[in-house]
């Protein structure tokens, strides 16, 4: 039952489709529900500094739904 509300509680990266636990794990989250898991985050350019636990360089989201953008 716990690993049944654990999955209910996870994202799914917008790149590769594998769960993230955005509270858990150094996810990049964008929008108002868009998140990366953090490899994708890195092979798209992402710089997460772990000291200060933030990302200094933001992955590259060109080609990732977002939706704050308008639809064409």
């Amino acid at each position: 039952m716990d690993e049944e509300r654990d999955e209910e509680d996870r994202d799914v990266c917008m790149s590769c489709g594998m769960p993230v636990d955005v509270g858990l794990e150094r996810a990049y989250a964008y929008g108002p529900s868009g998140v990366l898991c953090y490899a994708c985050a890195r092979r798209r350019g992402g710089v997460h500094d772990a000291e200060r636990d933030c990302w200094t360089v933001e992955p590259d989201l060109t080609d990732l739904p977002d939706e704050r953008r308008p639809h064409r």
